[in-house]
């Protein structure tokens, strides 16, 4: 009587252990895909909300990064005097979490905030890069044009860094 296994089954476990994780690959990369489109999705969204109350209300309202990041968050709020500081006295709209899977960084602008008039306005033309933290390929730029709308580029797959893309010109 043997004791421990033959060194055919391990070869066996190990040609099944590497067929499993290679069949789970593509569901894992598409599983991230799709949640680096719905951040996207929903920071694009928010920067229209923004807008959008800021030309409801006919004033100024700002979409300010929380601490120094944008990748820890955002907040909407009422900007009554239009520096684009929250004073204890001007009324949040919203707040956003901080993203999981993804960075967030100022291309171009946008290093604290975003600013947009009663017209609907922005401050200024800019846009926001957003990659995957693990999946090097996803990049997207968000570009907000001084008209306020937004729109939405994917960098290149050559593109490195995607900060220098023409997407928003």
């Amino acid at each position: 009587m043997s004791k421990g296994f033959s060194i055919l089954e391990l070869l066996v476990v190990m040609v099944i252990v590497g067929v499993v994780a290679s069949l789970s690959m593509p569901v894992m990369t598409a599983y991230k895909t799709k949640q680096f489109d719905q951040e996207v999705s929903k920071l694009i969204l928010d920067i229209k909300l923004a807008r959008s109350e800021a030309a409801k209300r006919n004033i100024f309202v700002t979409l300010r990064r929380i601490g120094t990041s944008w990748n820890n968050g955002w907040f909407s709020f009422v900007d009554d005097n239009g520096n684009g500081k929250k004073n204890s006295s001007e009324l949040i709209i919203f707040s956003s979490h901080k993203l999981s899977d993804t960075k967030l960084k100022n291309g171009s602008g946008f290093a604290k905030y975003i600013r947009f008039s009663g017209a609907g306005t922005a401050h200024k033309k800019g846009w926001l890069v957003v990659k995957h933290r693990t999946i090097s390929t996803l990049k997207e730029v968000v570009c907000i044009k001084t008209s306020g709308r937004t729109s939405l580029s994917r960098c290149p797959k050559s593109s490195d860094p995607c900060e220098f893309t023409s997407a928003c010109s």
